[in-house]
């Protein structure tokens, strides 16, 4: 019992979520290995940011949860519950994601994530609460505390059950019959502190409240089951602003109705459904297609501008998102979106994911401009999907992460619907007050915060704690503005520079968004994270997709250590001293042992022959219309081979076409090396399956 007692202690400050104001430990704390017991004799590495590798067969899927919660901390009145399991495209490593309930009671924020391959645990990382002993006591029942977040909010404001008006705000769609909007009360273990730990847990009962008056309120308020006071509140919205383009002319997919001769601002495309309304509409009582922006050609013009280029917009995000990483929809099952053009807001845009049938994306100004630009709805369409891969909310270190992955992926929906990077600016040309620059944080300080004063400090930050540029959490949660760091270090990652002496080589946009995306979208982010554990996520995305030790692992570590969070990974060790316990199965650690050796890739290009379109999707073209003429005329020998240096397929081309075109339509995600052998002459080149 002694071993499992201290076992407890350790998985408990492994589990800990890190006070977002606390100091990084000098220097960055790597692994957390203290002790030896039955359980952590299976693990490889154990680290303080919540992330344990196992041994090969050490672990099967769920055993841990179902089999042996005592080796976790756990009593018996906590469960852990499964919520999704998923296998990632690239990897094809199966993911289970379980959430923590204590007396059958959901653990708000309290998750754990096994990563598997053959049902063997590789990597399990998750924040979950250890030693919960309370009661269940409810003095307050729903209906009462329902009356007291009320109380909270208002009695005197105009709540959406309140309005029929509302019925065309909220609902699904008001062309069917339903009740207006009532909240109701879900009784959960409420966070109300930073850390993942017993004291920092309430229960309360959870209340989703909207109100309609100046200014509109979305949000949830948490009731103290036991004593009634408003132990805390969240958004449901996440506001944001960014550049109004020029575009010039546009196609926009519109409904038409027949008997009525219009084009209406509805769009259905791969079961997508995206309706736009303009904000004289809000008292309208209904959603029918009727009642949205109308055109009888569907040659808009300049006529509603304001909703069309809002629904265009959202239009390029969700075509970004399917066509990019085949996700439909925010949710990634068609959830339909709902557009309020020509908003008043504080913000130039903001996004509201709380509707179970429909999220919600606004557009509105700011001192410069109108804010529905590809990158403008861009970053408010991550948002909601960045909620519903991780769960991420804006609040502490975590509430910084949030708002610089949907400035990321803002960025990248502008630059995919002009093939090119624009600019790494945002904000441009909605404000002169606030715009971030990703590539140089210092070149656009900021004039003003979102409440129109003076910032408490004079620029925005390039590494984490910098001193006159990071702000403390006590300011306003202005998330934005530490945001700049996660910014500045993906710029780092894919174009290189250089910053408290540490110099990073670019690995090159795409790789570096395959990174990012890898994060997101297996959730090793989450609840609680902070800049130490999201650094650590990134690193472990690097070893998945490019092996352990590749170019494209050390420079992530460079560049999370060039903005202070961790140290470069140490990587001078001979291959074959890599310990046996790496499970031989695991193709994804084998970069280690059987590094690619037959391609050059620092030249990566030729004037002579072209690769195209990259990334692709199905078919991926070799032009080699340049060469010449007797390398034309002669065979070509092709290889293909993944990211760990394993050949996919190898073919010879006899004819002396200028062109040749193969599907790879059956290709998993990732990175793939092209080697093309003429007459003695090598040609190598990297393209991207998406």
């Amino acid at each position: 019992m002694k071993h499992l007692k201290k076992l407890k202690s350790l998985i408990l400050l492994l589990t800990l979520g890190v006070t977002a104001n606390a100091q990084p430990p000098p220097p960055f704390f790597d692994f957390y290995n203290p002790i030896s017991s039955p359980m952590i004799d299976k693990a490889l590495e154990i680290k303080a940011t919540g992330f344990i590798r196992w041994k090969c067969d050490s672990l099967y899927r769920g055993y841990i949860v179902v089999s042996n919660k005592p080796e976790m901390g756990l009593s018996d009145d906590d469960e852990m519950v499964l919520k999704r399991t998923w296998e990632d495209s690239i990897t094809v490593i199966l993911h289970d994601e379980y959430a923590q309930y204590y007396k059958n009671i959901l653990v708000e924020d309290a998750y754990y994530i096994e990563h598997s391959l053959d049902s063997s645990v590789i990597l399990s990382n998750g924040l979950f609460c250890v030693g919960l002993d309370k009661p269940v006591n409810i003095v307050y029942s729903e209906t009462l505390a329902l009356g007291k977040a009320i109380e909270y909010t208002g009695s005197e404001r105009v709540y959406a059950w309140q309005d029929d008006s509302f019925s065309g705000y909220w609902r699904f769609d008001s062309a069917t019959p339903g009740i207006p909007y009532y909240p109701t009360g879900e009784l959960i273990w409420a966070r109300v502190k930073d850390s993942i730990v017993p004291s920092s847990y309430k229960l309360a009962w959870k209340f989703k409240i909207v109100s309609l008056d100046s200014p509109i309120i979305s949000k949830h308020i948490y009731i103290d089951a036991q004593t009634g006071e408003v132990v805390k509140e969240r958004n449901t919205w996440v506001d944001g602003f960014f550049n109004h383009l020029y575009y010039g002319n546009q196609y926009i997919d519109t409904r038409y109705i027949s008997s009525r001769n219009k084009h209406y601002l509805e769009t259905t495309d791969h079961d997508l459904t995206i309706k736009t309304r303009e904000k004289e509409s809000w008292g309208e009582r209904d959603w029918k297609t009727t009642n949205l922006p109308s055109d009888k050609d569907d040659d808009w013009n300049n006529s509603h501008w304001a909703a069309t280029a809002s629904h265009w917009a959202v239009m390029v995000a969700g075509n970004y998102w399917r066509e990019t990483w085949k996700r439909y929809g925010s949710d990634n099952k068609n959830k339909s979106i709902k557009v309020i053009a020509d908003a008043v807001l504080t913000y130039g845009a903001r996004s509201d994911y709380s509707d179970p049938n429909a999220d919600y994306i606004m557009t509105g100004f700011m001192d410069k401009g109108f804010c529905a630009g590809a990158d403008v709805i861009g970053h408010e369409f991550a948002h909601n999907v960045i909620y519903y891969c991780t769960n991420m909310s804006p609040q502490n270190e975590e509430g910084f992460l949030l708002e610089s992955y949907a400035d990321i992926f803002g960025f990248l929906t502008e630059r995919y619907f002009f093939g090119y990077t624009r600019n790494w600016t945002v904000g441009e040309d909605c404000t002169e007050d606030r715009v971030r620059n990703i590539q140089n944080p210092k070149l656009n300080p900021p004039k003003t915060t979102s409440n129109g004063i003076a910032p408490p400090q004079p620029s925005y930050p390039t590494y984490y704690m910098e001193p006159n540029a990071w702000y403390n959490l006590d300011i306003n949660q202005l998330f934005h503005h530490n945001a700049s760091v996660q910014n500045y270090c993906f710029y780092l990652l894919a174009n290189g520079g250089t910053q408290l002496n540490i110099n990073v080589t670019g690995i090159t946009i795409d790789s570096a968004i395959q990174i990012v995306h890898y994060v997101i979208d297996n959730k090793l982010v989450g609840p609680g994270t902070d800049f130490r554990s999201n650094r650590d996520a990134w690193v472990y995305a690097a070893e998945k997709i490019f092996g352990r030790c590749s170019n494209e692992y050390r420079e992530t570590c460079k560049a999370w250590a060039a903005c202070n969070v961790g140290t470069p990974c140490n990587c001078d060790v001979d291959p074959s001293t890599v310990p046996v316990t790496i499970c031989d199965k695991d193709i994804l650690r084998q970069q280690a042992l059987t590094p690619i050796t037959d391609i050059n890739t620092s030249t990566m290009k030729s004037n002579d022959i072209v690769i195209y379109p990259n990334p692709t999707s199905d078919f991926l073209t070799l032009n080699f219309a340049e060469l010449q003429y007797n390398l034309l005329n002669s065979p070509k020998k092709i290889k293909i081979m993944n990211v760990q240096g394993a050949t996919i397929t190898d073919f010879e081309i006899k004819s002396n076409e200028q062109t040749f075109q193969f599907n790879v339509k059956d290709y998993k995600q990732g990175i793939y090396y092209i080697t093309i052998n003429i007459d003695g002459r090598q040609y190598a080149f990297k393209f991207i399956k998406t």
